[in-house]
């Protein structure tokens, strides 16, 4: 006879009242939810749709009357200029910053390392002085029906 498992416990599926042998208690599926998605609403999904979350997009920001500058670096300890060199020389690697001209303007905003783990740091922007020229233009949100 059919049985199922509760903490270790053998339960007969015989043993439960109005449950036949050919009573469907509980159905998994190994497919993930994005695959079952795909396999449902065939339409939605374009053949090259994929299922992996990576995206790749790039915010868009204004900023009114903002005193733009040269870039100067002030460190307050060796730590500090350690830390932050590490983290500017390993995103330059990996593409998340990109170099600017000497003679660029740019908006700029004190940072600060802080240590995670022995070989690990984050980095955090002070963006009180952007935030206070940041321009905010609001998009009307699409209904679900434009985007499908």
């Amino acid at each position: 006879s059919e049985c199922i498992y509760i903490d270790n416990v053998r339960v007969e599926l015989s043993d439960i009242p109005f449950v036949s042998n050919s009573t469907t208690l509980f159905a998994t599926s190994k497919k993930s939810l994005l695959e079952e998605l795909r396999v449902s609403f065939p339409s939605t999904f374009s053949s090259t749709f994929s299922t992996e979350l990576f995206h790749d997009y790039k915010a868009h920001v204004t900023l009114r009357d903002f005193p733009f500058t040269t870039p100067t670096a002030y460190f307050s300890s060796g730590y500090q200029r350690n830390a932050i060199q590490q983290y500017v020389e390993q995103s330059l690697q990996n593409g998340l910053l990109v170099p600017i001209k000497p003679d660029e303007l740019v908006a700029l905003s004190p940072v600060f390392p802080l240590k995670q783990s022995a070989d690990k740091i984050r980095i955090i922007t002070d963006l009180r002085k952007v935030n206070k020229y940041l321009q905010y233009t609001p998009r009307p949100i699409p209904t679900t029906q434009s985007i499908l």
